[in-house]
């Protein structure tokens, strides 16, 4: 996938001018973008500002947000922990944990490996919880 798909990405649903004001460029920069033309340096630092990882966005490697992103939602997922019955939350807990450490790959049979290790961590957890 190319640097232009990744932006387009980015950008969703979005109109290039709203995608646009809320990266301090113009909406014809950004449709530059989508056509092939290199990102300039200040796009590429707005993006950085927003969590998204820059070098997914020039390279596809890697996660689309940065690490910190990522962090946060574990942590309000662990604060959710707290509303869901004592029995789960020690699976969920390992979920949790599984999933904090992705690959540092976008292989698609790599990922599914270790979303397969992730489900089977959690299912083993339910057994071992619950007798089964």
């Amino acid at each position: 996938m190319s640097v232009s798909k990744r932006i387009a990405i980015l950008r969703g649903q979005k109109t290039l001018t709203e995608f646009a004001r809320e990266h301090q460029t113009t909406p014809q920069n950004i449709h530059r973008y989508e056509r092939g033309r290199g990102p300039s340096a200040n796009f590429l630092t707005s993006l950085a500002s927003k969590g998204i990882n820059i070098n997914w966005v020039l390279t596809g490697e890697g996660a689309i947000y940065e690490k910190k992103q990522k962090a946060s939602s574990i942590a309000l997922l662990s604060s959710e922990l707290e509303k869901v019955p004592e029995e789960f939350r020690e699976a969920l807990r390992v979920t949790v944990q599984e999933a904090s450490q992705p690959p540092r790959t976008t292989r698609k049979l790599q990922v599914t490996v270790w979303c397969h290790k992730v489900l089977r961590k959690t299912q083993d957890e339910i057994d071992r919880l619950f007798g089964t």
